[in-house]
């Protein structure tokens, strides 16, 4: 019984882990790409004036 909740829990921690990183690399994702378009507005501006 021992060793099968240690390896279920085990698991969790792995999926945790996973899950966090996948999530960071979300976000990281995510805020470049609001960082591109920011980038590609302000040289749209700058082109118009």
């Amino acid at each position: 019984m021992k060793t099968i909740f240690g390896a279920i829990t085990s698991n969790n921690l792995a999926e945790r882990k996973y899950y966090l990183v996948n999530s960071s690399i979300t976000s990281f994702k995510t805020k470049n790409t609001l960082l591109r378009l920011q980038l590609s507005l302000i040289g749209e501006a700058k082109a118009l004036i």
